[in-house]
């Protein structure tokens, strides 16, 4: 236990302290209280006191309240006083902007104010000259008109039923210039096979008189996706150099679900409008809409077109599959005469709201098979399924085709046959009259005879 030494007037207060006294200096032990030592006047004690109680008073108090809040309470009229406050406070504050003189120079007039002037950057209201003028003489002609530029570097579009050297005369070349490039452009492209739209980048050099046309010296555009052209004059007349892109042919692959809106999540996913537009047309013509939910996934390819300077082109739809839980549809286009119509991988045309039998309220008489001949008593091979149904009932095309046989055919009596996609095939027997004609397109759905 450390000793300390009281000095005199000193006076006590609390309970007394263990202090343990080591090499680190004096720590509190383990007493039950802490001694207090105070001065024998309470004079400055007071000063203290007060000044702590002025701090927690700013420190807890809200000068600057909410004004929305507790309207009319004494917080609100303290948050009103602090408010009007610092008003005036920035009102007292604000700057002056009245004008202060500051010194300036001799106001420049006659030979001072013209050398000034020629090393000043003049305003472009006063035409924004500099330097120093040179007087009229004999040496100084007046320039009637402008001087002409050596060469001119412009753009003109292509437009529908244009003829290439048309316009470049159109934009003031020579038209013997504008022929040549012509017939030299048409030796490496079709010139039908140019887009409308195409951008022609061109160079026109110095003519002779301001009136004439200039010469080409330079032409440069895209004459295919694939391909740009480069045009250049040379002493044997111009040359054009073809100058290849790559492309990469990979088709593009679109998967997703169906979701809220087919539309938007097909565009979503890269596939162009007018794609979306025919798959949807698909769908509504093979599949229909009613059957098709939320949840059904779809899968979609269609040829694509990349080139290497970042273009895209799509082509035509390659497949459209469609996945509703357990059912799949999946289709291809196919083209029967120069017709194209979407099948399914089994060949047979899905139109919704077609036939599946031939006959419409027809019930099954016999099946496909070996079968006992009602006419020859023995058992023989059934290369066919037969419906019974009222006479005069019309015959229905199961899926698109083209006619290929109309006509009376042995025991089939009155035959019809249509050939479809994939080398499928089907027939039509024991008609009591044909409707339709060898060679004729008929589509699913379509009468072709009568039972």
């Amino acid at each position: 236990m450390a000793r300390i030494p009281l000095r005199p007037g000193t006076r006590l207060r609390g309970n007394a302290a263990v202090y343990v006294q080591h090499d680190d200096g004096c720590n509190m032990s383990g007493g039950s209280g802490a001694l207090a030592l105070a001065p024998a006047y309470n004079a400055p004690h007071e000063a203290l006191a007060w000044r702590a109680r002025w701090h927690a008073f700013i420190a807890h108090t809200n000068f600057t309240p909410d004004l929305g809040a507790d309207i009319g309470s004494r917080t609100w009229w303290r948050g009103i006083a602090s408010c009007l406050a610092l008003i005036v406070v920035a009102a007292l504050l604000h700057p002056s902007f009245a004008p202060f003189e500051t010194f300036s120079g001799p106001r420049l007039s006659g030979d001072a104010l013209v050398n000034a002037r020629a090393q000043a950057i003049m305003p472009l209201a006063w035409g924004g000259d500099s330097g120093t003028r040179m007087g009229p003489s004999s040496l100084v002609h007046p320039l009637n008109t402008l001087p002409e530029r050596l060469r001119i570097d412009g753009t003109s579009t292509l437009t529908s039923g244009a003829d290439l050297g048309a316009v470049l005369v159109h934009a003031g070349a020579r038209m013997d210039d504008a022929g040549a490039v012509r017939d030299e452009v048409a030796r490496v492209v079709p010139l039908e096979s140019i887009q409308d739209g195409t951008t022609l980048a061109y160079t026109l050099g110095a003519h002779t008189r301001r009136d004439d046309p200039r010469p080409i010296s330079h032409l440069a555009f895209r004459a295919r996706f694939d391909l740009n052209l480069d045009v250049k004059r040379t002493a044997q007349g111009f040359e054009v150099t073809p100058l290849p892109i790559a492309v990469d042919h990979t088709p593009l692959h679109i998967e997703g679900q169906v979701g809220s809106s087919f539309y938007q999540t097909a565009r979503a996913d890269g596939l162009p409008m007018d794609a979306v537009e025919e798959v949807l047309h698909v769908f509504q013509n093979k599949i229909g809409f009613d059957n098709i939910d939320s949840d059904a996934r779809f899968n979609i390819v269609i040829e694509q077109a990349r080139a290497a300077t970042g273009e895209v082109q799509h082509g035509k739809l390659l497949y459209i599959g469609l996945e509703r839980g357990d059912q799949q549809t999946r289709m291809i286009p196919w083209t029967i005469d120069g017709h194209t119509d979407w099948y399914d991988l089994a060949g047979v045309a899905e139109k919704h709201g077609g036939a599946t039998i031939p006959v419409a309220n027809a019930h099954k008489t016999s099946g496909f098979g070996m079968r006992f001949h009602p006419i020859l008593g023995y058992t023989r091979m059934h290369a066919g399924v037969d419906y019974g149904a009222p006479y005069g009932s019309p015959i229905h095309a199961i899926a698109d085709g083209v006619v290929s046989y109309a006509g009376w055919h042995g025991g089939h009596g009155n035959f019809v046959k249509l050939n479809h996609a994939y080398g499928m095939g089907s027939g039509y027997a024991h008609m009591s009259r044909i409707a339709v004609s060898v060679g004729e397109r008929v589509a699913q759905g379509q009468v072709i005879g009568y039972v």
